[in-house]
């Protein structure tokens, strides 16, 4: 019954997940070694450092050239992130040799917690069966294992995992058939790969019943006084953000006081967002 148009002006209000960090720019910076500064010689250093819609691989240096071609297919080193940027460097720089990626093993039984927050409700507000900023513990397992999120009485949400890959999935109850995907922006992935995948996952279903949206960020080691102040502040304003929709689907004009509140309500989690960090390790 939805409309892509009314998930458009939906997600107009959709600009903060549960704890979303980092730079928000899109351009790559250039390696900090040039074509013409590479050799086979041991004596001389070769760098690089990337930065990828603000994943960053951090600025590494080798010893020589062949060093530096293994570290480009190295995931792990370089913080899984600008993919592109390194394989296009690799292809200038490593010749005759073939680009790729390489993911260390997951560590079998390692615990990892993901926020999610779920939004599924039917057209109208009805049966709301909102998950806000509830922490889920997954570890990655040979064995798959499923693990339910939400459900209303026509449309369920869970996630499977296996071997550290956590998958949303978006079911018609009665028929047992998976909704697919949003098309556009509303949809990025379903998948999130514990340990390795950076920010926050953003996955939209075509519910013909009403609405489901689904968040997904790890939060794992993260400090977790300041994560519940932000939690509460995401709460209320996910909370906003329905009111919004459903005054949208009603065919009414939301009060302007609604949307004011929403800001200061984004502008005060991103700040504390800003003192999130991971909480010291422990022997």
């Amino acid at each position: 019954m939805k409309s892509n148009v009314l998930i458009s002006l939906f997600l107009t209000f959709l600009t903060m997940g549960a704890c979303s960090r980092g730079d928000s720019g899109s351009s790559a910076n250039s390696p900090g070694t040039s074509p013409s500064d590479l050799s086979t010689s041991e004596s001389i250093s070769l760098s690089y450092e990337m930065n990828d819609s603000g994943c960053k691989t951090g600025d590494h240096k080798f010893a020589s050239q062949a060093a530096m071609c293994a570290g480009l297919q190295n995931n792990q080193l370089n913080n899984n992130c600008a993919l592109k940027s390194r394989s296009a460097f690799f292809s200038k720089n490593c010749p005759n040799q073939t680009f790729t990626p390489v993911d260390a093993p997951l560590a079998q039984g390692k615990t990892h917690s993901l926020q999610i927050t779920t939004i599924n409700f039917l057209t109208g507000g009805r049966e709301n069966c909102d998950v806000k900023n509830k922490i889920f513990v997954f570890s990655a397992t040979p064995q798959k294992a499923e693990t339910p999120i939400c459900e209303n009485s026509l449309v369920r949400v869970s996630a499977s995992n296996q071997d550290g890959v956590v998958t949303f999935h978006v079911t018609e109850i009665v028929s047992g058939r998976e909704l697919p995907p949003t098309h556009g922006a509303t949809t990025e992935s379903a998948k999130f790969i514990l340990g390795k995948s950076k920010g926050m996952l953003r996955y939209g279903a075509d519910n013909p019943y009403g609405f489901t949206y689904i968040m997904a960020e790890e939060v794992t080691g993260y400090d977790p006084l300041i994560l519940a102040q932000i939690n509460e502040l995401n709460g209320r304003a996910a909370t906003l953000r329905a009111e919004i929709l459903t005054t949208q689907q009603d065919g009414r004009t939301v009060a302007p006081e609604k949307i004011v509140a929403l800001r200061q309500l984004e502008a005060e989690g991103e700040l504390l967002s800003k003192k999130l960090l991971p909480e010291p390790a422990t022997n």
